[in-house]
């Protein structure tokens, strides 16, 4: 990613419920990088956290819906809260 892709980004962490194994969130993860405007996911099954880079701030919403059809909850962590 370019420095000027950086500036038209934004990071978003989530924590995920119902996560117990590494399949859990590798299942999340493809779920995630497969939604429109998504350009990275990263999900850590030891910290129950997804992090999501999109294309451009928006809502997330639709990153919550497509998580929680496979099962799973994910819900927004507010910026400054401790990992």
């Amino acid at each position: 990613m370019s420095t000027t892709d950086v500036a038209n980004t934004a990071e978003v962490v989530f924590e995920v419920s119902g996560m117990t194994c590494g399949s859990c969130a590798a299942r999340i993860q493809e779920v995630l990088v497969d939604q429109a405007g998504v350009e990275e996911a990263a999900v850590d099954v030891a910290s129950n956290r997804a992090t999501v880079v999109l294309a451009a701030p928006g809502t997330v919403d639709g990153l919550t819906a497509a998580v929680e059809e496979i099962g799973y909850g994910l819900t927004p962590v507010p910026s400054g809260s401790p990992a």
